[in-house]
Parts: structure tokens; sequence; C-alpha cells
């Protein structure tokens, strides 16, 4: 080390940054020495190491040597720690050992910056190197300060720049201007947005009525008709009611039909978050409500809005599509007393996830959460209002034939940040629903007097992503088949006796264009449960 102290010295004597470097074999012999000269030569990979190496490989050829033999057995001293550059150079000569004094905190490669000399590096090239550190450390810094504090003969002459001189600057003043129009650009778009949605917001919600479930929290309810059983009408993922407006206009005239929004979804309110702050106070019966986003919490949620809030009769006929259909079979676990029947369309099972080794798993949490949350970055930036009007962001229903009215409510959640936040909660959360579902499967038996029909379409995906898999069929086959799977265990394993129904065409069309055949379905299902209440009453 006091050689190569010697050696950065000659370094500092013609004005180079004092760093220097020797080279020793196994013999105890320097075949290698060298120092900066990135300045004299105008190259700046003449660091020391390199200036040391090629000396090391001189040395071998004319002694008649392997270079490689020899410098896996040598030891590199260096005054100041090597750089990246040259540490990875150190592993492609399969240097043994490297002794430094002084770290480089800004570019050193033997673990101040990056730890190229060791194993942890994932490189597949040479050999790992042992490091040992802090040798002669104190004259090495002062070599260095000591080239600091002169000035560097080599350094770029500065220029004066007085204030007035940058503000005349035609190019500054352009930066300035973008600034400040850019500025305008990112505070207006959600300014509009916020009071568009505020002078929206009471037309949205005409057609039914928000009712508080506790905490002051509202969810959002819309009943028609009359007559048992009170059909009760539940959403995909991330969906709010109005797609089941049109059957449930129709199913009116037939029986009572309810539809409403789950917690953050659509026009309801987001829920009471429990604080993770033990200090705060916060009352017992909130806190036994279960974890916002959740299918307990859902369920109750719904309890109570179908009970105390809006006190609906009795026996309910529950029609649930993916999450809604999870959350008709949670329900029904813990209240089944109150439920006549449940039909489950597409439904999600809580294997899904666990399904050909997670591939739906990964695609969810990869791809399905990352669209959504930019979509919700984007309602709160006020961007998908003007991505909308320009006709490039569709809302989630989207259809031709649609009554107006949902068209603009669908444009108008498209550009709410509480829908669409509460969105992504869901689709975070939908493993710990799917744990939820699975205890208290484990814990209690599905109750015998509740009748199932599970109804499947064979062109139908999830609602919310088909569009993901538009331009890749491989994958999408792939991914209609591992719910394929999900839904046949539901069929075989968890309701070998619900009736199974699957359709040639997609469900989710008919639903809010051609909802005929649902309305048939259901009818046949009310007037069964009539026709039985009756002889019943008789007896």
């Amino acid at each position: 080390m006091k050689e190569a102290l010697n050696t950065a010295r000659k370094a500092l004597d013609l004005k180079e940054v004092p760093v220097g470097c020797v080279i020793v074999n196994e013999n105890e012999l320097i075949i290698g020495k060298g120092h900066n000269l990135t300045n004299a030569l105008k190259n700046p990979t003449r660091h020391a190491e390199f200036q040391a190496i090629d000396e090391a490989f001189e040395w071998c050829e004319t002694n008649g040597q392997d270079w490689k033999s020899v410098l896996s057995k040598s030891i590199l001293y260096v005054t100041c720690e090597p750089c990246i550059m040259c540490a990875s150079a150190l592993r492609r000569v399969y240097l043994k050992n490297c002794v430094y004094g002084c770290s480089n905190e800004r570019f050193g490669g033997c673990g101040s910056v990056l730890d190229i000399s060791s194993s942890n590096s994932d490189l597949n090239y040479g050999q790992d190197i042992k490091i040992i550190r802090g040798i002669c450390q104190d004259l090495s810094v002062k070599l260095l300060q000591s080239f600091y504090a002169c000035e560097n003969p080599f350094a770029l002459e500065p220029k004066m720049i007085f204030i007035k001189d940058l503000f005349s600057n035609r190019f500054v003043s352009l930066f300035l201007n973008i600034i400040k129009y850019g500025s305008l650009l990112c505070i207006i778009p959600p300014l509009l947005n916020y009071a568009a949605l505020n002078r929206e917001s009471p037309y949205m919600s005409s057609h039914g009525l928000p009712y508080d479930v506790g905490s002051s929290q509202k969810l959002f309810l819309s009943c028609k008709g009359k007559g048992l059983p009170t059909v009760v009408l539940d959403g995909p993922i991330g969906l709010n009611s109005d797609l089941w407006l049109l059957l449930q206009e129709k199913l009116s005239e037939l029986t009572k039909v309810c539809v409403y929004d789950r917690a953050g979804i659509g026009l309801s309110e987001r829920p009471f978050e429990i604080p993770h702050n033990d200090s705060e106070k916060v009352p017992r019966a909130k806190i036994q409500r279960g974890q916002e986003f959740t299918i307990e919490r859902m369920a109750e949620d719904l309890r109570r809005l179908l009970t105390s809030s809006s006190q609906q009769e009795r026996p309910l006929m529950f029609v649930g599509s993916e999450l809604g259909a999870m959350i008709a079979r949670f329900y029904t676990q813990i209240y089944q007393d109150d439920i006549s029947h449940i039909v489950m369309i597409n439904p999600l099972v809580e294997t899904l996830f666990d399904e050909d080794h997670g591939e739906w798993k990964k695609f969810w949490y990869e791809n399905m959460v990352p669209k959504w949350y930019s979509y919700a970055i984007g309602s709160l930036i006020g961007l998908n209002r003007f991505l909308i009007m320009a006709n490039v962001l569709k809302p989630q229903i989207n259809n031709d034939k649609l009554p107006q009215d949902i068209t603009n409510r669908q444009k108008f959640l498209m550009s709410n940040p509480k829908h669409l936040f509460s969105l992504v909660d869901e689709f975070i959360n939908l493993n710990e629903t799917f744990d939820q579902m699975k205890l208290i499967w484990s814990i209690k038996q599905f109750p015998q007097n509740v009748s199932m029909t599970i109804l499947t379409g064979k062109n139908d995906d999830m609602f919310i992503s088909s569009d993901l898999f538009e331009s890749d069929s491989k994958r999408l086959n792939s991914f209609r088949n591992t719910w394929k799977k999900s839904a046949e265990y539901l069929k075989k394993n968890l309701h070998p006796n619900a009736n199974n129904v699957e359709l040639d065409d997609s469900i989710y069309k008919q639903l809010y264009t051609k909802p005929n055949y649902m309305f048939d379905l259901i009818k046949d299902l009310v007037l069964k449960w009539r026709k039985k209440n009756i002889v019943y009453e008789k007896i």
C-alpha cells in the first residue's frame, strides 16, 4: 500500500487525481503499477487500475506466463475504492483480492454505491473478489484533499451569469412560460371536473334513495314493484347497479325488485374506515362491521340496508353476478332464514386465485389493479372527463341501445374519483374476500333449505376485464379455461345440487339489451316459490 501511495503522489505532481495502484503476484512481486492519467491522455478510462492491469499483462507476456493463472492468485492494492467501471474490470481479469484505502462514496463499485465485486451483483462473468477496506485510509484521504484544495487546471472556465441576463434570455423566458401555463393546465381540469360532478350529482340518483346503514354511511337503493319474494340484484366487482335497471323494470311487473350500490361504488358513500391507531376512540359497533371493501363488510352492510334501514319484506331472492354472487352465498351462510333462492351469474369462486399456479392472481394484481388505478388517478386530475368527451375513454357499461340516463350516469362515474378509487379498493381486497369465503365455508355448512341456480355464458369473461384480452386470443382462452375450472369446482364440490344452466351467448349483453331470458328464468322461480308457499298455507 505504501508503494501505491508513492504512485499516487506522482499523479498529484502531474496534477492528476492522486490515486495509485499496484498488483502483487503470489511471490509478493509487483507485476503492475499505475496512477490516473485521464487528463494527460485525454482518455476517461485511464484510471490507476487500468494502468496497473496493462502493466501486469505485459509482465505475463514477457515472462511467458498465462495472465489468467497469474492474476487469479494476485492482490491489487489501490489508494481509493475502485469505481464501478474499474470494479467490473477487476472481475473480468479474475483478480483474487482487492485492498483499498478510502471509500469512493460517489462512484464506488465495491460496496459504497454498487457491489460489483461480490456474488450479490448478479454478474455472470469473472470471479468474486475478496475486499479489504481502510488500509492507510487517512493518508489516502489527505492526498485527495490536497488535490481538491487546489484549482483544477483542466476544469472548464466558469462563465459569470447575472440575474438580469438570465431573465432576458428568450429561452429561459420560454421555459418560465411553459411552467406557468403548464401549472394552469394541471390545476384547471381537476377544478372543472369537481365543479361538474357537484352540478351533475343531484340528477344521477333520481331513480332511488340513499339509506343510512349506520356510522352516518349511506348506501343507494332503488326498489320497484310489489309482491314476494323480494328480488335483490347485486352486480359484478367494481360495477354499479345500472347493469340491472332494464331487468328491474321488467321484473317489477311481477314482484318487488331492488337494486343497490355497494359501499363506495356508484352512488353509495365510501365505508367508514376503522382507524389503525389504537389511541383513537371508535364505537364497538363500528369495529364489529369488518374490514372495509371485503365480503364480510359487504354482507353486513347489505343486511342493514335491507332490514333496519329500508325494511324490505322477506324472503329474499338473490340474483348476483361475479362478486354479487359470492356476496349472496356469504349472506345466506349467515342469514339463511331470509333467503328463498339464489341465482348466480358467472360467479366468482374463492378458488380462482389458486387455479393454474395462481395465473389469475398474478394477472389481477399486475394488470387489473394498475389499469384501474391509472383510471382513478385520471379521474382525480380531471383527465377522464376530457378523454370521454373526445371518445377515447369508454364508460364501464357502453352500448348504443342503453337509455340516455344510464349512459350519462356511466360517464359521470367514470369521471368520479370516489367511485373509481372504491373500485380499486374492491380489487385490492379480493384476495382477502376469497379467504373470508373459504373460512365461513369451513366453519358452517351451507343451508339445505336454500335452492340455487348457476348461470354461465360460454363467451363471457369477467365483466370488467374483457378488454384486456382483445389483442391476445391465446391468453383469453387460457384465462377462460381457468375461470371455468373454478366454476366447475363450485358446481361439483361446493353446490352439487344446484341447477346449472350454460348459455352459448353472452349473458352480460342480454342483461342490458335483451333481458327477456333472465326475466323468464326469474319469473319461473318466483312463481314456483309462490305456488309452494300457497300450498304450505293451505296445509
